[in-house]
């Protein structure tokens, strides 16, 4: 489950009801996902996208991308990720791009 509000993606486990978090300091998360080797999820308002495996954390930081228009300054909104086999693409709004890592 992804916790838009509350900056976290949660792992819920139906047998007994329990929650573990997976991960969390996000800034407006989206489509918190199992991906092959872990969790993957955009933190839309940081411009980042997380991919957690079991011993790693991996972070893309969209921010510093070009084309972004001026006006914008600081504001960030990564809308949406998904794999592609070992491919992250991302959905960038700022930039109205389609981004891949």
């Amino acid at each position: 489950a992804t916790l838009f509000h509350a900056g976290k993606v949660l792992k819920i486990f139906p047998s007994n009801s329990s929650i573990e978090v997976v991960i969390d300091g996000l800034s407006k998360p989206h489509g918190g996902m199992l991906y092959p080797n872990g969790y993957l999820v955009t933190s839309t308002g940081s411009g980042a996208v997380y991919c957690k495996g079991e011993n790693e954390l991996n972070i893309y930081d969209f921010s510093t991308l070009p084309s972004k228009p001026v006006a914008l300054k600081n504001l960030e909104w990564l809308q949406f990720s998904n794999c592609l086999d070992d491919i992250v693409l991302s959905v960038d709004s700022n930039r109205h791009a389609l981004v891949c890592v």
